[in-house]
This record gives structure tokens, C-alpha cells and sequence, in this order.
């Protein structure tokens, strides 16, 4: 079987340029410009880390060229990871695929490691900076703020530099926290992401995500108002499967 294509992203974009009467007033009184992408740091799981960027020239912001790239990515992939994804990463994009007319890609399954850890823990916070740092895995790039995203957008070299270290950063922090996320995700018995390894490294093997291990154990029965399974602990990573059990006890 082939391998998943597991890609690991991170966006920055621009923020809306617009009239207000103060500081506190969240009502737009004019638009001046949208917000536009301004890079994407990206992983195919198990390769390196690159990045990808839009430079504003005079006029309007044209990010076309890089919201093109991002689109032939998530295309190309089975599974996405991001943090926040589902409310942040994946919606930016799809807004400017929109703009542009490019359509949605092919279907993929996104993992939101936000959500992951919502969802299993209790940390004092979910931010992926502190997950990083409760994990002792390292932390955020420190910058100077908006400065840095008007920086960019006026074109000052630094700014640009000091993005690119900070967008990449994200996205090596978040393979790390995804790590030891993973034997978690899809728990029986618990909600997950919707991920079963099984399909690409074949039965009998670790459902997680980028496993595929061999070497299971039974580990107790697994009951829901309609069947029982028997579930298995992966070796190589600890997570859990499952398997459906007949009448008798036996693998169907």
C-alpha cells in the first residue's frame, strides 16, 4: 500500500485594513483592504520544513499566486494537520480560494490539534505555545507584535526574515505536539479525528496516523449499544484500536 500524504501547515495573513470611530468600536465604518495571506510554512510529514510568501507591491494586495500554491497543497493531501485549523487556517484559505474562483480542493481529513487537546486534557491553556512548553518541547518564536505584520507589509526585510523564522517555528512545534497527541486521537469510545491508519498499511495493524505497527495486544472488549469489539494496544506507539467480535467472541 501507498503511504498518506500528511501535511503539516501553518498561514499569517494580513489584517483588514478598515475605518472605525475609536479604538472599542468593532463597527467597520469602511473597508480600505481585505486581509490577505502573507506565507504559509508547510511539512510534509517526515520531510523538512519550508515556506512560501506574498510580497505587497503598489495597489491592492494580490496574493493570488500563493493562494494558488496553498490550494495545489492541500490538494495533493490526504490528512492536514493545523492548530486551530478548522476555525482559522483551513477558512482563511477556502476565503481566498473563493476570492479567486479556484474552487474547493480534493477532499482531505484536516486533524486540529487545538481541538485534540480540548478534547482529552486540561492544560491552562490549549495555545500550541503552551502545549510546547508543558511538553518541555520548546517554544513560540518571541517578536515584536503588529509591528512584525506591518513590517512585512511594508516590505522591511527584517520584518520579512524574523516572519519566515516565526511561521516555520510553528509548524516544527506542532509535529512535536502532535506526536504525543497521537495515540489519543480516535480513542474507542472517544470522538476523535477521523483517521484510520488501517487503510493504507493494511488489517492487523496500528489505526493511528503515520503507525501502522504490527505488534498489537488485546487489551480487554470494547461494547456499544450495537456490537463488541476487542481492542488492542499498539506497541510501538500505545494507542488503541479496535476490531468487531461475533456472537461468540470470535473476529468477524
Amino acid at each position: 500500500m501507498t503511504e498518506p500524504r500528511v501535511l503539516v501547515w501553518d498561514i499569517e495573513n494580513a489584517p483588514i485594513e478598515a475605518y472605525v470611530w475609536d479604538h472599542w468600536d468593532t463597527n467597520i465604518l469602511h473597508t480600505i483592504e481585505d486581509s490577505y495571506l502573507l506565507c504559509v510554512a508547510f511539512n510534509w510529514l517526515g520531510t523538512g520544513t519550508e515556506t512560501l510568501w506574498f510580497r505587497k507591491a503598489q495597489g491592492k494586495a494580490n496574493d493570488k499566486a500563493l493562494v494558488k500554491h496553498i490550494w495545489e497543497l492541500l490538494d495533493q493531501a490526504d490528512y492536514v494537520i493545523a492548530h486551530n485549523g478548522d476555525n482559522f487556517d483551513q477558512k482563511k484559505a477556502n476565503t481566498r480560494f473563493l476570492k479567486y474562483g479556484l474552487g474547493p480542493p480534493s477532499p482531505y481529513v484536516q486533524i486540529d490539534t487545538l481541538k485534540e487537546l480540548r478534547r482529552h486534557f486540561k492544560l491552562a491553556s490549549n495555545k500550541l505555545d503552551e502545549a510546547a512548553r508543558f511538553l518541555d518541547i520548546g517554544r513560540k518564536t518571541a517578536h515584536a507584535g503588529i509591528k512584525l505584520w506591518l513590517g512585512c507589509m511594508a516590505n522591511d526585510e527584517a520584518s520579512w526574515a524574523k516572519m519566515k523564522e516565526y511561521n516555520i517555528q510553528d509548524v516544527d512545534l506542532l509535529i512535536d505536539v502532535f506526536e504525543p497527541l497521537r495515540p489519543w486521537m480516535g480513542h474507542p469510545g472517544v470522538a476523535g479525528a477521523r483517521v484510520n491508519g488501517q487503510q493504507w498499511t493494511g488489517i492487523g495493524t496500528c489505526t493511528k496516523l503515520g503507525c501502522g505497527g504490527s505488534d498489537l495486544i488485546r487489551r480487554g472488549s470494547y461494547r456499544t449499544k450495537a456490537n463488541v469489539y476487542q481492542s488492542y494496544q499498539c506497541k510501538d506507539c500505545g494507542g488503541y484500536s479496535r476490531a468487531l467480535l461475533d456472537d461468540n467472541g470470535e473476529l468477524r
